[in-house]
């Protein structure tokens, strides 16, 4: 598991994926990655000679932003700006 951000998502994805700078530069501008979203891998054992990594999911926001926010204002008692704004 790795917890990281934008361009390393990408960058990953290009690398583990064979990905051309052209199609790099589009998910850049077209499916750059949501916020809290879940890219993921699963190993497939019939490519390749000790396997490979295949795309599962990508950009799967298993909870939205204001889910978010209301679970950790719930652990810390305390209320964001976020929550507050209108």
């Amino acid at each position: 598991m790795a917890i990281t951000h934008h361009l390393t998502i990408l960058a990953t994805r290009a690398t583990f994926e064979r990905l051309s700078p052209e199609q790099f530069l589009h998910l850049d501008r077209h499916e750059k990655p949501v916020n809290c979203g879940v890219t993921r891998y699963v190993g497939n054992p019939e490519r390749g000679s000790q396997g490979r990594l295949e795309l599962d999911e990508y950009n799967k926001q298993h909870f939205t932003d204001q889910e978010v926010i209301l679970e950790l204002e719930k652990k810390s008692g305390r209320k964001t700006r976020r929550s507050t704004a209108k």
